[in-house]
């Protein structure tokens, strides 16, 4: 696998997590700037990943899942992106 379809694959990735964290957000009604200090970074390396302007990391996912009250698998659930089911 090419370099760029290695890249295309990591921000697909990264987008359909993204989208899967805004959808928890909302239903827990918390914002991203409480996410981004639950992380403990910044509002705008939040808004980079939010983006896929950065990956998330894997520690990260984990923690945005537990936050979230969910599986880590399910920020990559595709089937139903805006859909994901609370614990």
């Amino acid at each position: 696998m090419s370099t760029a379809e290695q890249s295309a694959l990591h921000n697909g990735a990264n987008a359909t997590v993204a989208s899967n964290i805004r959808a928890g957000l909302a239903y827990a009604g918390v914002s991203q700037a409480q996410l981004a200090a639950h992380l403990g970074i910044g509002a705008m390396a939040l808004s980079r990943r939010m983006t896929s302007a950065t990956e998330f990391t894997s520690s990260e996912i984990v923690a945005v899942a537990n936050y979230l009250d969910v599986e880590p698998g399910k920020l990559f659930d595709t089937k139903n992106p805006l859909q994901i089911t609370m614990r």
